[in-house]
């Protein structure tokens, strides 16, 4: 969201993802285009239009190297009105599952919390979910035993030569989709907005529907 990406196209968004009647909703980063709240072009419409997010089990998110800091002031404002939960760096568990959060990137671990030290109270005996916005991290989780990391960042490349481009930085397991490191599944989405720029060529927007059992 930001000087593009508005009200109109975050209450399509909402609309999409409230017609899945999913039990829980996730986001894993990358919020806000470039760093700051102030850069919505109507943030108070923006902020009523996410709070519509609804879900049995609750919305939770992490944040992305594009996210300001959960003790930026209008990001805290944002995360208190929409009712999102943010677990970075942090879990939450209820009868049915743990979920993990965490944030920066493994590029930056000045940010991280380590995996082992958010895996040293979870309940093993119920699936363990992983947020994280870098998908470089499956590796990672799934040598502490989760089940499935969501995660984003790269955004698929959004287009032509990025595509390209973000697919070698990225390496083909950490770049876009749906794969398999031992017993974890990680799932890396294109993201349901765009970066910047309002283009997709060869990518598209998507909202990522998963069943666990």
């Amino acid at each position: 969201m930001g000087s593009i990406i508005g009200p109109h196209y975050i209450g399509r968004m909402v609309k999409k993802v409230n017609e899945l009647n999913a039990d829980m909703i996730v986001i894993t980063g990358d919020i806000f285009n470039h760093g700051g709240v102030d850069e919505c072009r109507d943030v108070q419409a923006v902020t009523k239009e996410f709070a519509n997010l609804k879900a049995r089990d609750g919305v939770f998110a992490v944040l992305g190297n594009h996210d300001p800091d959960t003790d930026d002031s209008e990001m805290a404002k944002f995360i208190r009105e929409t009712g999102m939960i943010f677990i970075d760096n942090d879990t939450y568990e209820n009868d049915t599952l743990t979920l993990v959060g965490r944030t920066g990137l493994v590029t930056d671990y000045s940010l991280r919390k380590d995996m082992k030290s958010l895996m040293s109270d979870v309940d093993h005996s119920k699936p363990i979910v992983v947020l994280d916005h870098d998908p470089r991290g499956a590796d990672d989780a799934s040598e502490f035993g989760a089940d499935v990391v969501f995660s984003g960042h790269t955004h698929r490349g959004q287009f032509f030569p990025m595509t390209a481009l973000s697919k070698r930085v990225n390496k083909k397991n950490y770049f876009y989709g749906r794969v398999e490191f031992g017993k974890t599944t990680s799932i890396c989405s294109s993201g349901a907005g765009s970066f910047q720029l309002p283009i997709r060529v060869g990518t598209n927007s998507e909202i990522v529907c998963m069943d666990l059992s």
